[in-house]
C-alpha cells in the first residue's frame, strides 16, 4: 500500500542521519577505504535482506532491512567522501561538501533510470488497478 511505503523511505533516511556520525568515526579508525567498504557490506546487506523479505511476502522485514540497515550502510558510506573532500579542500570546504552532496543527490537521480531498465525493461504498464485508481504490477509481469 503506498501509504506504508513512506516508511521505508523514512527509515531510511532516519538511520543514514543516525548513522553519519558514526561513518565519521570509522573513517578516523581505519580510513577511507575500510570505513567505505564497511559502509558498502552493511548497504549491500541491507539490499540482499530486502530482497528476501520480498521473496517472503514480509513487508516488516522489508521496511527493516532496506528501511534502517540500506540507510544505516549509505550513513556510513556517505561521510567518508563529504570528510575527505574536505580535508582535501581545506580552504574551500563548502565548495567541496556541496559537489559530494550534489553527486549524492545527482546518483539518486541516474539509479532511478537504472533500477527502471532493470525492473521494468520493456515499460510495461501496470495490469492491476484498483477502484481507488491505484496501479499494480504482477508478479510475472516484470
Amino acid at each position: 500500500v503506498h501509504a506504508d511505503m513512506v516508511w521505508v523511505f523514512s527509515l531510511a533516511v532516519l538511520g543514514q542521519s543516525l548513522t553519519l556520525w558514526l561513518g565519521g568515526i570509522t573513517l578516523n579508525r581505519f580510513g577511507p577505504r575500510l570505513a567505505a567498504a564497511i559502509g558498502a557490506s552493511v548497504f549491500l546487506s541491507g539490499v540482499l535482506l530486502a530482497s528476501l523479505a520480498l521473496k517472503l511476502h514480509s513487508f516488516w522485514m522489508f521496511m527493516l532491512f532496506y528501511g534502517a540497515v540500506f540507510g544505516f550502510g549509505v550513513g556510513l558510506c556517505y561521510a567518508v567522501p563529504l570528510v575527505s573532500a574536505s580535508r582535501w579542500l581545506p580552504n574551500h570546504r563548502g565548495f567541496a561538501s556541496g559537489v559530494v552532496v550534489g553527486g549524492f543527490g545527482l546518483g539518486a537521480f541516474v539509479f532511478n533510470f537504472v533500477q527502471t531498465a532493470l525492473i521494468n525493461p520493456t515499460n510495461a504498464e501496470p495490469e492491476i488497478k484498483l477502484p481507488d485508481g491505484s496501479k499494480y504490477f504482477s508478479g510475472s509481469q516484470v
